[in-house]
């Protein structure tokens, strides 16, 4: 895992923890404020701080964006291990929905914004702990690492049902994000399955499939979470991910190689 993606999960962790207890001390007016002053702070960061540096390719050589979408999405099409990476999205989305039900959860077992705050903060923390943790135990992570880690992303958050405390709920949130870890080999296979003329593009690809779903997820989960208890949704959401996971496990068993996953492979240039 990249050095930077590491430091985007710390900074949700810490930015989550502390702005639930600080709208708990001063109110959200002032949290919005300061929030805005960090994306002040950024763009100053980013204006004066990056510096220019030219495309590594000529424009005029290039293929045109609609072109080279229709390129990368019938070659993921065309590949079912490429297909199921792609699905897998939908689960994570799925599961993610914990983070954006902690506030009503929080409400729903008398609880203010400090155990909001923690329980946002459970998921991007369970993330850094499995990103830090699981590469030490799972060097090397293959097919039915996958499959298990991918099955425990969602079955904690069904026992939501039972509602249970800050503390216990915090700790079924971050077990999911723990083992979110399953995506790392999933993420490096594609990366490294594709053409290097077609990389960007798929790339770019998988990951606005991740961020629509993920905004669907939350819309659906959220408008579902005004006519039911949040701990009832949260419950639903890890049933609903479990069961695609399931169905994806089997699809991504048929199409693995019986060598298994590498994490980072070095020459991975292949077609499956």
């Amino acid at each position: 895992m990249p050095p930077a993606d590491l430091v985007n999960h710390v900074s949700y962790t810490v930015g989550y923890a502390f702005g639930g207890v600080i709208v708990a001390l001063t109110g959200l007016s002032v949290v919005l404020v300061f929030n805005a002053a960090t994306f002040v702070l950024s763009a100053l960061a980013i204006l004066f701080g990056v510096r220019v540096r030219p495309a590594t390719a000529g424009t005029d050589s290039s293929p045109s964006w609609l072109g080279s979408f229709r390129t990368a999405t019938r070659y993921i099409t065309a590949h079912p291990r490429l297909r199921v990476i792609m699905l897998f999205t939908l689960p994570i989305a799925t599961c993610l929905v914990s983070a954006t039900l902690a506030a009503p959860y929080a409400v729903q077992i008398d609880h203010g914004t400090a155990a909001a705050g923690l329980l946002m903060a459970a998921t991007p923390a369970g993330i850094v702990i499995g990103l830090w943790l699981l590469p030490q135990l799972i060097p090397e992570q293959r097919t039915p690492h996958v499959v298990v880690l991918s099955a425990v992303n969602c079955l904690p958050l069904m026992l939501f049902v039972a509602v249970p405390g800050v503390a216990v709920a915090a700790v079924l949130i971050a077990i999911s994000g723990i083992a979110l870890y399953f995506w790392i080999p999933l993420a490096a296979e594609f990366t490294q399955t594709v053409p290097d003329d077609m990389r960007g593009q798929a790339v770019g690809l998988l990951t606005t499939t991740m961020r629509v779903t993920q905004g669907i997820a939350i819309l659906i989960f959220g408008l579902a979470a005004q006519n039911a208890m949040s701990s009832t949704v949260i419950a639903a959401s890890g049933a609903i991910g479990t069961a695609m996971v399931i169905g994806m496990s089997v699809a991504w068993v048929r199409a693995s190689r019986p060598t298994g996953i590498a994490v980072a492979r070095r020459n991975g240039d292949g077609a499956p």
